[in-house]
């Protein structure tokens, strides 16, 4: 198993993993949404939720 995978939760490394994956695919894809609209409004719109959904999602 991958040293990154235990520093990131020693006692259960593939669900931190798992995550940290999850995690990063859904800032992606805020990110990418938020470009390919063009109504700076709803870029940013799209921004915010992306943020406040990663922050209940690490809960």
């Amino acid at each position: 198993m991958p040293r990154r995978r235990v520093r990131l939760a020693p006692a259960d490394p593939q669900s931190a993993y798992g995550k940290a994956l999850a995690l990063y695919t859904m800032a992606i894809g805020t990110l990418q949404l938020s470009r390919a609209v063009s109504d700076p409004k709803f870029a940013d719109e799209v921004l915010e939720h992306g943020i406040q959904n990663a922050l209940v999602f690490l809960r």
